[in-house]
């Protein structure tokens, strides 16, 4: 197996949709770590959960996102100029706010 050089840190991030104006959990999501697939382990996987309940995984029983990690870090054109996919939070204020939020809706 394949061991990736670089995975996300477990913590928040923003999808590059986010919309600050939508408020603080748009678009927001929690990395829980990153894993294989069962039969394709040279697939690494990023294994995260939504923070806001509009998600249709969330709604279909609190269900997990995986993307496949090449795609976690993609530079796509955010319609401003290219970006990041992702981008971690590492505002402490919005990470307790965020922390909050996942164990009201994960019963954390």
């Amino acid at each position: 197996m394949k061991i990736p050089e670089q995975v996300p840190v477990p913590g928040f991030y923003y999808h590059y949709k986010h919309d600050d104006e939508k408020g603080y959990r748009d678009y927001a999501y929690e990395v829980m770590g990153t894993g294989c697939h069962t039969e394709e382990e040279d697939a690494p996987m990023v294994v995260y959960r939504p923070l806001y309940t509009e998600s249709n995984v969330y709604q279909a029983g609190k269900l997990l996102y995986v993307r496949p990690l090449s795609m976690w870090d993609d530079v796509i054109d955010k319609g401003k100029g290219p970006g990041s996919r992702f981008s971690q939070i590492t505002d402490k204020e919005l990470i307790s706010k965020l922390t909050q939020v996942r164990d009201e809706m994960y019963g954390i």
